[in-house]
């Protein structure tokens, strides 16, 4: 999208709720474009091939309040869960690191096994995990949308009113 030029007019008057709708529709291609742009960044900084994960961002504008809903949705529920993974992080990370781009593994030091719950509620047992810090591209992805959001949205509107 072409930014206009500043001689370019708004006309004055509300925005109407159809309007708003293709005005928010317009913002959500965006930060999903900037998710995807995130996402492969994040993931080739950390060693990982995430272009499965390109178009997992998703969202519905609420008219009302003017905002869009984000979530992230995979393919299917497993790839769902790994678009989290990857947006959120482990919380748990070795800082001596195994490889040039990725964390090493969490290893146990007292005892032979690590025993825990995992979020599904499964009792595990193991000899290592790998820990991943969190590449926030849905939130990169939204902050740059709302930061750039006066600008954007003046250059939708005034795509929709030159047709």
């Amino acid at each position: 999208m072409a930014f206009p030029d500043d001689e370019a007019k708004l006309k004055s008057g509300p925005i109407s709720p159809a309007e708003k709708e293709e005005i928010l529709t317009e913002l959500g291609k965006i930060a999903q474009d900037k998710y995807d742009e995130y996402i492969v960044q994040g993931g080739m900084a950390k060693g990982y091939n995430l272009h499965v994960l390109m178009g997992s961002l998703k969202f519905s504008p609420d008219i009302e309040s003017f905002e869009n809903d984000y979530w992230l949705e995979g393919k299917d529920e497993h790839w769902t869960k790994i678009a989290n993974y990857f947006e959120y992080g482990t919380g748990l990370y070795n800082q001596n690191r195994a490889g040039r781009y990725r964390a090493g593994y969490i290893k146990p030091q007292v005892q032979d096994y690590m025993k825990f719950v995992a979020k599904d509620g499964k009792f595990v047992m193991t000899q290592r995990v790998r820990g991943v810090h969190g590449i926030f591209a849905m939130e990169k992805a939204i902050k740059y949308t709302q930061f750039h959001r006066k600008s954007l949205q003046r250059a939708i509107r005034l795509e929709i009113q030159n047709g």
